[in-house]
């Protein structure tokens, strides 16, 4: 009985070893995994970042205006070149140099000069005409660069450069967008990192973990690569073992547990017990082989008390655990995080199936889009941490009234959608006034809501999804905090020509809609055509290239897409408008980029359409952009559009003539309008009325 007692207890220690064994190098394989996944997603994040460089350098290379400044190497020139386009891309470092290397100026953070520059890589880039990437020290900050050429006429008269410093700010921009940490490490020494490392001595970027004020990180390491051979960098991403070791830590204790509890069960109950406590554990191992072969295993069913099924428990627990952290993570994937709602992405997958399930089976359905009304004010009066307890307010709202066969999702900032299948639009429409009125009493928000039936003219997602942005519209036009159901004729433009935008979806149909506006008014008759022609001379004017003239000229034949959306009472009335009336006609530029963003082939023009009402002082609508920020696109737009605005009758006054209309852009050149292009618009217009 003695020898069958220490074979059994043999035994027991052998399969708890090999059940621990094979967890530890599960734990391992799926730590070096994850950080594996998350050393590729940094890679390409940091790609990115490059080729961004790379790409913004060749377009601000090809300016006529930055290579001027770089032939003439007038100081104020360049310093004004600089000073602008660093801005515009957002770089920390913007710097000019001729074909020898030598520096003509530049921009670095906080708006500084550069004071430290070495001439070799600018040099090399326009000695051999191509453009180069790789790290450079600027002002003793290490940097990632990219370097282009500048040509004149065919010949290199200098070169850019564009860098952002590698430190703590640009580790920190990296690791929020790929949800993983990282550090820039050069020479053993840590240049920037999105985790504290207060560390003593060099650092090795091969070593496979690291510790970091008690949390360990598994350590993938990644060579940038450099053009230059200059400053070597790479960059290692820091993943938290802990996501995955945890589990394992509980198996080990509890391993320790069973295996006294099971040495001494074999010394009191020998032969009896021998098979009783070796098979559970033979069911044991192969579930944990299960689990190493990447299948889910069964949970085995126990009634056991002992040291044995606690094993198994925590053993079972631990596979649901780890299951379930993957489906929370895929399912991270889908929702937003904010509200748990799906996001914007997946809610439009959902809604292709649905319209296809609706279509198939010839069932009703509609979809509900909800506006909170105001919400940026709300944000401003109450703050941030307010705003975001209403938004968790109105999903929980949302998400009990969609319940088991309905769907909601944050569909934008302050947007919210709710697909609801096999109920009618008047059924809907009942419903959406209750919530509304909810959301109020618990928020303080009102809301504006459009529901859009499934019938044959939104028999496609893209479509159900516009006719809904349309109801919505009408119910903010009507005063807001209420709802609206589109039924083809939510708009003041004739019904034919919406139903030929949401049955065709193409660039001819949406223009249709933009001269059926211009066509209702015979003082407007033309308008956007006339504004597309201004605006594309201004742009080939400009020296830009014949991409972005054509560009121009398609956002301008659509710029007042939106006012089919304005009541006819208000475009055609003669005489000021109210505020209120003013306000109706503010609407236009959100509507008309909600009505071309459903064409892909027009997005493009989106910025243009949005902001062609902005101002260079900020004053404008519909975001108050100022200066630069807004849009290219935009700042061409507004001068031309106001132009013909000046100059074309209206029932209550006759249109000023082109020299006063001339002078009064002159005038306005740096408040309403870009002075650059103000100055060359009337330059332009003038020399055509004197030839």
């Amino acid at each position: 009985m003695f020898a069958a007692t220490v074979a059994v207890t043999v035994m027991s220690g052998v399969l708890l070893a090999s059940v621990g064994a094979i967890a530890r190098q599960e734990v391992g394989r799926s730590t070096a995994a994850s950080s594996e996944r998350a050393n590729a997603a940094l890679a390409s994040l940091v790609k990115h970042r490059q080729e961004k460089h790379l790409a913004d350098a060749r377009m601000l290379a090809g300016l006529p205006v930055l290579s001027a400044a770089v032939l003439t190497k007038d100081v104020a020139s360049v310093e004004e070149v600089t000073k602008r386009y660093r801005y515009m891309v957002g770089s920390g470092w913007l710097v000019l140099t001729d074909s020898d290397g030598n520096y003509l100026g530049g921009m670095g953070p906080e708006g500084r000069d550069v004071g430290h520059w070495s001439p070799d890589q600018s040099a090399l880039a326009a000695r051999t005409g191509r453009p180069l990437q790789g790290n450079l020290a600027i002002d003793g900050r290490l940097a990632m660069a990219s370097t282009v050429p500048v040509a004149l006429d065919g010949s290199n008269v200098g070169a850019l450069t564009i860098a952002t410093p590698v430190d703590d700010g640009f580790a920190k921009e990296i690791a929020d967008s790929a949800r993983t940490d990282i550090a820039f490490v050069t020479k053993g020494r840590v240049l920037g990192s999105s985790v504290p490392m207060d560390l003593a001595g060099p650092f090795d970027a091969q070593r496979p973990e690291v510790n970091v004020d008690g949390q360990t990180y598994a350590v993938s390491a990644r060579v940038l690569p450099d053009e230059w051979g200059g400053v070597p960098l790479s960059f290692i991403s820091l993943y938290d073992t802990s996501k995955v070791d945890g589990a394992f830590h509980a198996i080990q204790r509890v391993l320790a547990l069973v295996f006294g509890g099971s040495v001494m069960a074999a010394l009191l109950m020998g032969y009896t017990l021998a098979d009783r406590l070796t098979r559970p554990l033979e069911d044991l191992v192969a579930s944990a082989r299960e689990l190493q072969a990447g299948r889910w295993p069964d949970p085995t069913p126990t009634k056991r008390r002992d040291e044995i099924g606690l094993l198994q428990t925590v053993f079972d627990e631990t596979v649901v655990s780890l299951r379930d952290s993957q489906e929370s993570l895929l399912q991270m994937m889908q929702v937003d995080p904010l509200t748990r709602l799906l996001n914007h992405n997946t809610f439009r997958d959902r809604l292709a199936s649905e319209v296809f399930a609706a279509q198939a089976a010839g069932r009703q359905m509609s979809l509900v889009l909800i506006d909170l009304d105001n919400f940026e004010e709300f944000n401003v009066d109450r703050g941030r941490e307010e705003g975001d307890v209403a938004l968790v307010t109105v999903a929980d709202i949302l998400r009990q009234w969609a319940g088991a066969t309905g769907c909601a999702a944050r569909f934008g900032g302050n947007e919210f959608a709710v697909l609801c299948p096999d109920v009618t639009a008047d059924e809907t429409l009942e419903r959406v006034s209750q919530v509304l009125e909810e959301i109020f009493v618990r928020t303080g928000v009102t809301a504006s809501a459009g529901v859009a039936p499934h019938t044959s003219s939104t028999a496609r997602p893209d479509l159900l999804v516009l006719a809904a942005n349309l109801a919505v519209q009408q119910a903010k036009l009507a005063g807001k905090n209420r709802c609206r159901v589109y039924a083809g004729d939510v708009t003041s433009a004739s019904p034919d020509d919406l139903k030929s935008f949401l049955q065709g979806g193409s660039y001819a149909a949406v223009r249709a809609l933009a001269e059926a506006v211009d066509a209702k008014d015979q003082y407007t008759r033309g308008h956007s055509q006339r504004v597309a022609e201004y605006a594309r001379d201004l742009a080939r004017a400009a020296g830009y290239d014949d991409g972005f003239v054509e560009l121009v000229f398609t956002t301008g034949t659509l710029h007042d897409v939106g006012k089919i959306g304005v009541p006819d009472h208000v475009l055609h009335k003669e005489g000021r408008l109210t505020d209120e009336e003013f306000d109706l006609v503010k609407m236009h530029p959100e509507l008309g980029e909600k009505i071309v963003s459903q064409i892909a082939t027009l997005h493009e023009t989106l910025p243009g359409i949005r902001h062609h009402h902005e101002r260079y002082d900020g004053k404008g609508y519909p975001d108050g952009l100022a200066g630069e920020d807004v849009p290219l696109i935009a700042r061409i737009l507004a001068v031309a559009d106001t132009y013909d605005a000046m100059t074309s009758d209206r029932p209550y006054r006759r249109g000023m003539p082109v020299e006063a209309a001339l002078d009064e852009i002159a005038m306005n050149a740096g408040t309403q309008f870009d002075p650059d292009l103000a100055s060359l618009f009337v330059l332009l217009r003038r020399r055509e009325l004197a030839a």
